[in-house]
């Protein structure tokens, strides 16, 4: 998945499970590599971490879908009452993501990345749409329609069916 805001771009890619072969810990199995990629006026940075496991993989696509069915409640509270907001997070604090809407009927989400721990790039980022939340956290935001959400989505299961899940306990869907 690529994001792009002015001179920022963000890259995230499943590359493969952390372990080649099945371990003796089901859980083990299932952990994916995660490539992270920024470029910006700063700099560029490459970092990959088993930071996901398949199962939260598949989290992640289902709440992105979700979210897409949901633009127009996104957009009616943000008329009606204040921003609503969503947040995903898993089990390694690496990655987290979060939808706010927004009062734009074009780009209804701004689609927030959180990077923090090993997948937090080392350098400033200089721009307005970076901020460095705690000491330990970086984020970056970019704005997003629902067929954006699709496309991420969609990204993301393809990427499960090059890498499904290893152990008979975890269900396709």
């Amino acid at each position: 998945m690529r994001w792009s805001n002015g001179d920022f771009h963000l890259d995230l890619s499943v590359i493969g499970y952390e372990f080649q072969k099945d371990t003796n810990q089901p859980e083990d199995s299932e952990w994916l590599l995660v490539k992270l990629k920024v470029e910006c006026p700063a700099g560029q940075w490459t970092h990959i971490d088993p930071s996901l496991t398949v199962r939260e993989v598949r989290w992640l696509t289902e709440w992105l879908r979700e979210a897409a069915r949901n633009g127009a409640v996104f957009a009616e509270w943000q008329r009606r009452f204040e921003p609503l907001t969503s947040t995903i997070t898993f089990t390694e604090p690496n990655l987290a993501f979060e939808l706010s809407s927004v009062p734009d009927p074009a780009l209804p989400f701004q689609f927030r990345v959180y990077m923090s721990a090993e997948s937090m790039p080392r350098f400033d980022l200089n721009t307005h749409l970076f901020d460095m939340g705690e000491p330990t956290q970086k984020w970056v935001d970019f704005r997003a329609a629902p067929a954006d959400l699709c496309q991420m989505a969609d990204e993301l299961s393809e990427a499960l069916t090059r890498f499904p899940s290893r152990t008979p306990h975890v269900r396709p869907d």
